[in-house]
């Protein structure tokens, strides 16, 4: 399983931590590729396809990656996490998988993954 994270430092080593203690993948080869800059970001994408995309990023920044990713890996499964809950229909428009308004939680963040697994 490939898994792009596109979030400042400090969240993507929680991220990390939090992901790799989920039984639900406790047998599956996770591969991370973070990211805390757009550019590369879009790198990233452009390099190869995501089964997983989670975007943590505030602001139009985080809207704008999360269209990058749409537009790059569109079959990919979608996280975006906002402090906007104003973001929600957006993310909706965009075919995100699963928006939450931060903080993040690691109950929220397995809720979020839990859901990408079970959507085909």
């Amino acid at each position: 399983m490939q898994i792009v994270i596109y979030s400042h430092e400090a969240e993507q080593e929680q991220f990390h931590r939090w992901i790799d203690s989920y039984e639900m993948l406790a047998f599956r080869q996770i591969q991370y590729s973070c990211c805390d800059n757009y550019d590369a970001f879009l790198r990233k994408l452009e390099q190869g396809l995501a089964d997983l995309i989670i975007i943590s990023i505030n602001g139009a920044d985080g809207m704008e990656g999360v269209i990058a990713a749409r537009k790059l890996q569109p079959k990919a499964k979608l996280i975006w996490l906002s402090e906007d809950k104003a973001f929600g229909p957006q993310s909706y428009r965009l075919n995100c998988t699963y928006f939450a308004v931060k903080p993040i939680t690691k109950e929220l963040l397995k809720q979020a993954i839990t859901c990408c697994l079970r959507v085909s």
